[in-house]
This record gives C-alpha cells, structure tokens and sequence, in this order.
C-alpha cells in the first residue's frame, strides 16, 4: 500500500498492509515540538492528525491556548503587543490570561504626545525606521495542570536613541489569569530550597567560566556583571514524571537576547495539584534515555524514542506480550501524552477537540501558539540587531560605547553559551525535560 504523506510538518501515519498482526487498540494526544499530534490506533491500523496548536488539560477539561497581537502602530511608532487566552474546547469561551501593558501603555503615551496622528490600519505598513517602536513577544514554554509558564521578550527604543531590551519568565494560573510565585505552586519552604540551590549553581558557574581566563576575560568580565539572578523569572517543568523548576537568569539591556539563559531544572516535592499532571508524564526513570508511558488497562504502553542525530522522536506502542507498533515521527520534545481511550474522552469534548483541529488550519498570521515575526516589515530581527549598533549616525554621539559593544559581540555570545553549557543539564536530558 502506497502511503500520501500529508502536508503537516513532522507528520508520520504508519500504512498497514495486508500482512502482521494489527495495533492494538489505543487513542491519545501527544504534544510534541510547536503541535498536538492526535493519534489513534486499532483495526483500521494507525491515523495521525497534527496541528499546530497548544493545549491545556485541567479540572477534567480541555482548552485551547493562543496568542494574539495587539498591534497599536502609527507610521512613525511600532507599538505591537501581545495577549495570550485560553479557550474552552467545550463552550468555545476564550479568555486572557496573560496580556502585556508596557506596550500599551506606551502607545497611550504617544497619541497623546501626537494628537494630530492616527493609528495605521491593518494593512497598512509603518515605517522602516521609525522613530519609536515597542513590542512584547509572549512564548508558550510549557503548560502543567492549570500552571503554565511563559517567556516574555520586550524590546523598546525612544525617539532619544535610548533602547531597552529585556527577557523573562513567568508562571500563570489559567483558571484566574494570576501570576504565581514558586512559593504559590510549590509551597515557601520547597521554593525557598531551589531558590539557593539555583543561585550558587550560578555562582559557581560564572566563577567557573572566569577560571577559564584569557586575553579578553576582563572586557568579558565586565559584561557578564549585568547578569543578576531573579528567582522571579523561573517557569515549571519535569524530570520524569516528578515537578522541577527552572529559572531562566533574565537578560536586560544592550545584551538581552544574548545572555539570558535557562538553568539546569531543579527537582521539588509534588503539591497535591501535581496528581492530575503525573499521569501524562513518563512513568520512566529520569536517567533513561527512551520515555515510557506505561500500560493503563488494555492500553498498550507508549515508548518515546530519541533521535538526537535527526533530531526526531519515535513513538512505539508496546503490548502485554513486549510486540511493537510504530505509530509516528513527531518533533522534540515530547512534553505530555494524554489518553483519550482510559478513560474514554466524552462526546462533547470529542466535538470540541475536532473543531480546534479543523480550525488550525484557518489561523491567520495575527493568530498563532507563539509569534516568530511582528507582522509588519519592522521585525523583532531589526530590534535585535539595533541593540548591536546605533539605528542612526547621530545615536553614535548618543552611545559612545557602541561600535566597541558591537564589535565584542561574537565574543559575548559564545561567552553566555558556554555559561549556559555549565549550568544546564546534558543534551539528552535537554530534550527530554520542558523548554
């Protein structure tokens, strides 16, 4: 049997032919990459479905999460923001749950300040080089239960030359929209633990990297000291099936985007709320390089296995008698695999997860599960690389220090990612752990 490969990226369908035995019977959600893959198996031998969108499961229920711009640009001032809502798959209500107010703020500030200016229409374009621009770029990292956590990257440059750039993390409770602390999921004396185990890692890992001088480790020296250790900017993730928490050391100023950085994940004791997550998560060792999904009832087990080379996963269904099906190739990491068939997923969820599978398909530009691109010609690109040089000949009066900044660039950037080689976890695990 010949099999069509369809156009979703990553998507693999097993074709069955007339010979062996058949898949066991089995359905379940996989997220995967920038997707959920929705895989079923049983006589019909094995269908996967992809889309790219993110999901959340929590209180018995699904919801969808997405992000959309809110663009509030005039020619001469790029001002795109961004919010994130959840949508329940059942009634189709969407709410906010996270929404940034820098941008809007600004954008308030310059209409006042430019009354005699309107603000662009959709299609319209602003301008190349504008004389202010502001946006804040939200990125799902990871969702576990009614948690999920985010990075946020703000970039800013006033009509003085003056820019600010900065990333962070941050937790939200999808069931209220309110920020949460460590201390609020995991309990104060827990946080309180991985907070000090994470700041001397840090320490010892900068004093390790500065151990290793050369030439040019005083200019590097006097760069790293922006970096400061903020137990606020953290987000949730696993080692197995147990909770973790990383903090991501947050970059501001000129070197925002090239220093920030994520630290190893630090293991904490489960909260009640971490029962309804465990399952979805590999019951296999931490150290073990395939992630296993055990047997549930008549259903088979899952194997995640990595391919670090292609960098690629392979799910395989096992049954009771240790014989093995491929069911798909999806990308890494595998963040969560929830059964759909124990217990079975009722109707109206079934229907709710159908329509947001169909409706993938017709998301436009403005709304996606993560943004890659402003969608004016004005990108985050142009933000990034004016924190390298003056956007104009008169910025260079502004910022002495900037051709030498600039010219030390290459240098800073293989300087964090040694630093960040020092404080995460090995590769393997990398992709095996959330982002």
């Amino acid at each position: 049997m010949r099999c069509h490969r369809p156009l979703i990226l990553f998507l693999a369908a097993a074709c069955q032919g007339s010979q062996g035995p058949l898949p066991p019977a089995s359905e379940f959600l996989v997220a995967a990459g920038d997707s959920t893959f929705w895989i079923r198996t049983g006589k019909e031998g094995v269908t996967v479905r992809g889309a790219p969108i993110a999901l959340a499961r929590f209180d018995g229920r699904l919801y969808e999460l997405y992000v959309t711009d809110d663009d509030r640009s005039y020619y001469d001032a790029v001002m795109i923001g961004q919010r994130l809502y959840r949508r329940d798959l059942i009634t189709g209500d969407s709410s906010a749950v996270v929404e940034d107010t820098t941008v809007a703020k600004l954008a308030a500030a310059y209409a006042r300040a430019h009354p005699a200016e309107r603000r662009l229409e959709p299609y319209e374009e602003a301008s190349d080089d504008p004389e202010v621009y502001a946006t804040a770029d939200l990125e799902i990292v990871g969702v576990h239960g009614p948690f999920l956590s985010f990075e946020q990257h703000s970039d800013i440059g006033l009509s003085d030359g003056s820019e600010i750039h900065s990333i962070r993390r941050g937790v939200v409770d999808l069931r209220t929209g309110r920020p949460r602390a460590a201390g609020d999921l995991f309990g104060e004396r827990e946080a309180n633990r991985a907070v000090g185990v994470a700041r001397t890692n840090f320490v010892d890992g900068i004093d390790s990297l500065l151990a290793a001088a050369d030439s040019e480790a005083q200019q590097i020296a006097r760069i790293l000291r922006d970096l400061r250790f903020d137990p606020t900017s953290f987000s949730v993730s696993h080692l197995g099936a147990d909770p973790a928490v990383i903090f991501l050391v947050p970059g501001e100023g000129e070197w925002a985007v090239d220093l920030a950085f994520p630290m190893s994940p630090i293991r904490v004791a489960a909260p009640l709320w971490w029962q309804e997550v465990r399952p979805l998560l590999p019951s296999s060792p931490v150290d073990s390089f395939d992630d296993v999904w055990a047997r549930v009832g008549s259903a088979p087990a899952i194997i995640a296995r990595h391919d670090t080379v292609e960098r690629i996963v392979t799910l395989v269904l096992r049954d009771s008698a240790a014989q093995e099906w491929r069911a798909a190739q999806v990308p890494p990491p595998v963040e969560w695999i929830l059964r759909l068939d124990i217990p079975p997923l009722d109707s109206a969820s079934r229907r709710g997860l159908r329509r947001a599978f169909d409706d993938a398909a017709l998301y436009s530009d403005e709304t996606r599960i993560a943004q890659q691109t402003a969608p004016r010609a004005f990108t985050r690109r142009m933000f990034h690389d004016a924190a390298l040089r003056p956007r104009r000949a008169e910025d260079a009066r502004r910022h002495p220090r900037a051709a030498r900044l600039s010219h030390a660039a290459e240098r800073v950037g293989a300087a964090a990612a040694l630093t960040a080689d020092r404080l995460r976890t090995p590769a393997h695990l990398a992709l095996r752990s959330a982002r």
